[in-house]
């Protein structure tokens, strides 16, 4: 598994998917329809976190349709990387796809097990890597939050 990804998240041995490059990626060694959560890593550099630590991760996101969501950052990340630069400010780019395109991007992919859902896996990636670096990733916009079972 990744360096960077060993720092916080230590629940797996490796991830089930990489990709060195989200530009030329296959995303379709991903089945259908598989949930999990990916992770977008620069690939030119690291970001200061509030722990005072450097982490070349960026992004942390979940989806029920692994295949399909990563192919859309795909495309949007290849149509702004062919953009002039002054041009990417005429309208609002989302942070993850800016980040990729100036840092360059690979991805790690975790798929869901048994009975966990998207959604807890990207809640406990996140709060692993906000224990570690004291923030979450700086192009994540919001935390990813577990419903909390209030039936006592």
């Amino acid at each position: 598994m990744n360096k960077e990804i060993k720092k916080f998240y230590s629940n797996r041995k490796k991830e089930d998917f990489y990709f060195e490059d989200i530009q030329n990626a296959d995303f379709g060694l991903i089945p259908n329809d598989k949930q999990g959560v990916y992770i977008l890593v620069a690939k030119k550099g690291k970001f200061l976190y509030p722990s005072k630590k450097y982490s070349p991760i960026f992004y942390i996101g979940m989806s029920t349709n692994l295949k399909k969501r990563l192919k859309s950052h795909q495309n949007e990340i290849k149509r702004i990387h062919k953009m002039p630069f002054k041009d990417r400010w005429d309208d609002w780019y989302w942070e993850r796809h800016q980040y990729a395109v100036a840092f360059e991007c690979k991805v790690l992919v975790f798929t869901i097990r048994s009975s966990q859902s998207a959604k807890n896996l990207e809640a406990n990636i996140i709060e692993n890597f906000y224990n570690e670096f004291y923030g979450k990733p700086v192009a994540n916009g919001a935390f990813s939050f577990k419903k909390i079972n209030t039936n006592y």
